[in-house]
């Protein structure tokens, strides 16, 4: 059976649901009081949800006053177990693993922080990380997590392995005119998988991709970092774009991607083979109004996605969308 979780947040309150694989609900739960903005949501493989939150709407404040983050981690019950503050005013990823720990990147006034949280909600680590534009990825029994972005003196994608204790085992750099990482996803193989955008030419894993103005990218790397495989849509024209790839790792290692094409007005949603051999595609026109969220793949191969559905923003007056919605699964 495949379980669906969806937190949905608005000015009111975040709640978090439960979906079995029929689309029943099976529980949903409010997430505070006074605690907003859970745009970021994993779940552990026993079924435990964390999501980051913040104590303003949108981790945002109107009115000058200080904004502050914490973790929350939800039994597969749905019950709060704990809640963790974490320094820094709001979340630009958060991933768990089967040993119950949380990795998140935090927006702190300074520089982003690495922030990872033990079982019990303690902070195991906290650190700076002078990647601009960061996200961070568990991986599988080594405990090691990836932390991808851009590199701030050449502007080009990068990403790094590091170990819990915060030393890190090598870092990489993208050849290419400019670009960031946007995702990650870190296997328990020791595959990564990074989704982004670039500008110039993107050879990875024996392939070549050019592109004249920002398109998506989707490289995959072993463990130490060498290249594995590369895919980039480079059919664009004029100032179209590809958003950067959402991505994950699926069964055997397979990978799917998750992209919204500016200018097109259309999403799609593509798997590939572990060797980077596209099996399918997916076109979805234009039912994703703003942005293309998340992807998620349960252990029976299903594929759950999640984005903007409004069109209200960021294309009127609102800096965000009135709805945001992400999900997770996970297959007991």
């Amino acid at each position: 059976m495949m379980n669906v979780f969806t937190p949905g947040a608005d000015t009111t309150v975040t709640k978090v649901s439960r979906f079995d694989s029929a689309g029943r609900m099976q529980w949903s739960i409010d997430v505070g009081p006074n605690l907003w903005g859970s745009r970021t949501l994993a779940v552990m493989p026993g079924g435990d949800v964390v999501l980051g939150v913040c104590s303003k709407p949108f981790c945002f404040s109107q009115d000058g006053s200080a904004v502050t983050a914490a973790i929350v981690r939800i039994s597969s019950a749905g019950k709060t177990l704990w809640t963790t503050r974490v320094p820094g005013t709001g979340f630009s990823s958060i991933d768990a693993d089967g040993r119950g720990r949380t990795l998140a990147v935090v927006d702190a006034p300074d520089a982003p922080r690495i922030v990872l949280v033990g079982d019990a909600g303690g902070i195991l680590l906290d650190a700076a990380t002078d990647i601009a534009f960061p996200r961070a990825s568990l991986g599988g029994e080594s405990g090691d997590f990836v932390v991808a972005g851009q590199e701030a003196a050449t502007g080009k994608p990068v990403f790094e392995r590091r170990r819990s204790d915060g030393g890190t085992r090598f870092r990489a750099t993208l050849d290419v005119a400019r670009g960031a990482v946007d995702r990650v996803s870190f296997a328990p193989n020791g595959s990564i998988a990074l989704g982004g955008w670039f500008e110039g030419r993107l050879q990875w894993g024996g392939e070549a991709h050019d592109a004249q103005f920002g398109s998506g990218f989707v490289v995959v790397g072993g463990g130490d970092g060498s290249p594995q495989w590369s895919k980039a849509d480079t059919g664009l024209s004029g100032s179209s774009a590809s958003v950067p790839p959402c991505v994950a790792f699926g069964r055997d290692n397979d990978v799917v991607t998750f992209t919204q094409t500016f200018g097109k007005g259309q999403a799609n949603l593509r798997s590939y083979t572990r060797d980077g051999a596209q099996r399918w595609i997916h076109e979805f026109g234009g039912i994703f109004g703003t942005w293309v969220n998340a992807v998620a793949v349960a252990r029976n191969g299903d594929v759950v996605v999640g984005g903007n559905g409004t069109a209200d923003a960021p294309f009127k007056a609102l800096p965000f969308a009135k709805t945001t919605q992400y999900v997770a699964v996970i297959a007991p």
